[in-house]
């Protein structure tokens, strides 16, 4: 997958691309797929969090996913005045959804990642930025010349996963280990590979844990792997059993739907129905800005634990 992130961007745009087509033969107007993207590029500016680089991303950017459905609408030959929201029927449907990352499925304290429902958890190093994604937990050092990558592995053996990952085209082999990581079956080697930046230097492991199989894999540019040699291997040798309670029993927050009943400002709704996030994000979140005003019958998103 390190040589082939371009091609996961392009499954996503293609899904977008498709989704388009569905909503359209479904009978459900796509202009909504501007109000997501939109929505997800003001939560991403919202974070915080720093941006993995072009070449290490596995997903578009929100904007460009916003621009190219864009030219969809302007180029399809559709009419969208017989198309469908149905609004308040998709918003039903999200009362009681899981809001934000579910804790249940990964995450970070400071620098400790913790999975309670897979029983591990990581320490990344001090200073890098985190994320946990949908298919993979990243961390980037702040000069993003590094790129830690923890992932779910395949089915396979480990040994048959690393011969895998190591025959990439432009990838060369270091030494190779078939010692144990904290107990666990690992198979790990060094590596170097030719990416779209140049050289990268670094290790991957996969190891065997509780009836799954996991790959770390730990990069920098040629001439910072060297540097960041220590926080790589240390980082691999973090990955360890999860046995506190109390991590491993949190949960997440969830959506609650409320029907206001009069017109009422962000900020009023806001102090009478608490959320759990800011209110901010509890306006973003409902596609308003923090000085707007929902409508009387309007149903609203907010968040609670």
């Amino acid at each position: 997958q390190l040589l082939f992130l371009k091609y996961t961007r392009d499954d996503e745009s293609q899904a977008d691309m498709l989704g388009f087509r569905y909503s359209v033969r479904s009978g459900y107007d796509p202009h909504a797929m501007l109000d997501l993207f939109t929505m997800l590029q003001g939560v991403e500016s919202a974070s915080g969090q720093e941006r993995l680089p072009a070449w290490a991303v596995t997903h578009p950017y929100p904007e460009n996913r916003l621009a190219q459905t864009q030219r969809m609408l302007d180029s399809a030959k559709v009419n969208y005045a017989g198309l469908a929201w149905d609004r308040d029927v998709y918003m039903r449907q999200l009362d009681g959804m899981v809001y934000g990352n579910d804790p249940r499925q990964g995450y970070f304290d400071g620098q400790a990642f913790y999975h309670p429902d897979l029983k591990f958890q990581m320490l990344f190093p001090a200073g890098w930025r985190t994320n946990n994604g949908f298919s993979a937990v990243t961390g980037l050092a702040e000069k993003q010349d590094g790129l830690l990558q923890l992932e779910l592995g395949s089915a396979e053996p480990i040994s048959t996963q690393l011969q895998t990952f190591l025959a990439q085209d432009g990838v060369t082999t270091g030494t190779t280990s078939g010692a144990q990581i904290n107990g666990f079956p690992a198979q790990s080697a060094q590596f170097s590979a030719t990416v779209g930046e140049g050289i990268v230097r670094g290790y991957v492991a996969f190891i065997t844990y509780d009836g799954r199989t996991y790959r770390l894999m730990a990069i920098a540019k040629d001439e910072q792997a060297t540097a960041y040699n220590r926080m790589m291997r240390d980082w691999i040798g973090s990955f360890r059993s999860l046995t506190d309670g109390a991590k491993l029993n949190v949960q997440p927050d969830r959506i609650k739907i409320v029907t206001v009943s009069k017109p009422m400002t962000v900020a009023a709704f806001y102090a009478r129905y608490s959320s759990t996030v800011p209110v901010d994000r509890f306006a973003l979140l409902n596609g308003l800005p923090v000085d707007g005003t929902f409508p009387a019958g309007k149903l609203v998103k907010r968040v609670v634990k």
